[in-house]
């Protein structure tokens, strides 16, 4: 594919690397305004690097959207992503893809697609939506969708009310009351099982559902902890999305508390959110969080600009008794050990980013396109060559031949997604994704592209 990236911030930069590791034979093609950010780039990847304006359409044409496949506009300014996305269409790119910070273009009375834009990235509400899947259901533990697919992965912990426990995995799919729920993965005790028809769900497992995108509602009616609102929430931050976050959880939670360190935007919201305390003060002082009342907090979120910041403050909060954590940030060093240290969940807005153009526009990558971060499995992609083995199998056949476990999720045939049991057979040029232990990757690797 001929891809075009506009901007070269932390998005941009990330979906190129991300790109160029795939080795696939893309052609990517990065336009950033700046020039010392573009120099960088051009040394560190592989790339085709252009210091100048995505909304020149000179610079459009050397970077080649004659052919373009696809053009992501990434840059910090919503209005620059959307006409970038109208002059690709001029020259007919058939994937333009927007980010766009604010919510206020998301509305209809915008018309993005008269504007040339066929698909957008929103982190902020990408991050919104995402701590709110954990205040639904707070023993989750893995909250991924892949919308091109129609499909979800949901990981939680088994407790003593799930309406799972003491059930097989073949029980799931009628209790669930959808036929295409998969359990994918059992992590117990610190053993990963890879579960068939018998195994059994027990108490304090975290186990792994693969489903449609259409059983999430019915996800959250089962497992979400009783129907009652969460007694309070604390949030720490005065980015961007605070203010919308707020307004989300106001709804969920009997008493939300906002604490910020910056006074004007303290007014800002006493003014606009009449259901939430206001606590002007630094949340990195234990005062401001022992007034605040972390320590009786169901959960405390930092969302503040700083992700490093939000971090530091979530594993203070934990430490003062809140009972989960959540810390937004891009922050990539030492994430597994601030989980380790307390931190319930760290969600990334620009892996979000990332992954969405993926599972929304280009299909799944070639390398792992999920790893299960409590264990040691992997989910990747693999395509079925014409000649291949194993085309013409069901599915049961060869998983009994194979030397390694492995659970194929699902596969895309003639750009249809198609939820598998056994009797599946596997057909040449399907596109399958496989759920494995990431040490089988060889033995995976020469089954499926056998």
């Amino acid at each position: 594919m001929n891809i075009i990236i506009v901007g070269g911030g932390v998005v941009g930069s990330t979906l190129a690397q991300q790109l160029e590791k795939e080795q696939l034979n893309h052609r990517i093609t990065l336009i950033e305004s700046g020039q010392e950010k573009c120099q960088k780039l051009a040394n560190k990847l592989d790339i085709l690097a252009i210091h100048g304006s995505g909304l020149d359409p000179a610079m459009l044409i050397q970077a080649g959207i004659d052919d373009a496949d696809m053009l992501v506009a990434v840059t910090p300014n919503d209005e620059t992503n959307i006409l970038c996305c109208y002059l690709a269409s001029r020259f007919n790119v058939p994937n333009r893809v927007a980010r766009l910070k604010s919510t206020n273009f998301s509305h209809e009375f915008f018309g993005l697609k008269d504007l040339g834009v066929t698909d957008t990235i929103e982190p902020e509400t990408d991050t919104i939506n995402q701590i709110l899947e954990y205040l639904y259901v707070p023993e989750q533990t893995e909250v991924i969708n892949f919308r091109k697919a129609g499909i979800a992965l949901r990981g939680f912990k088994v407790t003593l009310n799930c309406a799972l426990v003491n059930h097989t995995a073949a029980e799931i799919a009628k209790i669930m009351g959808d036929p295409h729920v998969l359990l994918l993965v059992i992590s117990r005790n610190g053993n990963t099982i890879i579960p068939n028809g018998e195994s059994l769900i027990q108490l304090g497992d975290e186990i792994l559902l693969l489903m449609p995108i259409s059983a999430i509602n019915r996800f959250h009616d089962l497992f979400k902890t009783s129907g009652d609102k969460i007694a309070k929430v604390v949030i720490n931050g005065e980015s961007p999305m605070t203010i919308s976050l707020v307004k989300e959880i106001e709804k969920r939670a009997k008493r939300t508390v906002l604490i910020s360190e910056d006074e004007e935007f303290c007014r800002m919201c006493a003014d606009s959110l009449h259901n939430t305390d206001i606590f002007f003060g630094d949340p990195g002082q234990e005062e401001t969080l022992i007034d605040a009342g972390v320590n009786t907090a169901n959960f405390f979120i930092s969302v503040d600009e700083d992700g490093e910041e939000n971090v530091m403050t979530a594993l203070l909060a934990k430490a003062e008794g809140a009972e989960q954590a959540i810390a937004v940030t891009n922050y990539e060093k030492h994430l597994q050990l601030f989980r380790t240290l307390g931190i319930d969940h760290i969600i990334q807005p620009t892996k979000l980013s990332t992954q969405q153009i993926f599972s929304d526009i280009a299909g799944f990558s070639r390398d792992a396109v999920f790893r299960h971060s409590k264990t040691d499995m992997d989910m990747s992609h693999f395509y079925i060559e014409s000649g291949s083995r194993i085309a013409g199998s069901p599915i049961h056949e060869i998983r009994k031949k194979a030397q390694s476990q492995f659970i194929i999720a699902c596969i895309l045939r003639n750009n249809e997604f198609i939820m598998v049991s056994g009797i599946t057979i596997i057909e040449e040029h399907d596109d399958i994704i496989v759920f494995y232990n990431s040490h089988d990757l060889k033995s995976i690797s020469k089954l499926f592209r056998a």
